[in-house]
């Protein structure tokens, strides 16, 4: 589980750290949701679906370690303001 956790950090990290649009655009911060929910989809191996059913798996599987208290304050962190 431990490695895991470690993936899901480091995939929410590296697609926040590449994102390049306004977090203030609430088009643009769906973007970067839509992106991390796709590249989570590989973490948790859930097979290749339409995009609006593959969400779903995705999203229950990051709510659950959220709420166990798996992902400790890694994902409340503020994102860096862009310069």
């Amino acid at each position: 589980l431990q490695d895991l956790v470690i993936e899901v950090q480091r995939t929410l990290c590296s697609t926040a750290m590449e994102f390049t649009g306004n977090l203030d655009e609430d088009n643009e911060l769906e973007s970067l949701i839509d992106s991390q929910l796709v590249a989570l989809r590989k973490v948790f191996r859930i097979p290749h679906k339409p995009l609006d059913e593959s969400h779903g798996p995705a999203s229950k599987k990051l709510l659950t370690l959220f709420r166990s208290g798996k992902l400790g304050p890694f994902i409340l962190d503020d994102l860096p303001d862009q310069q």
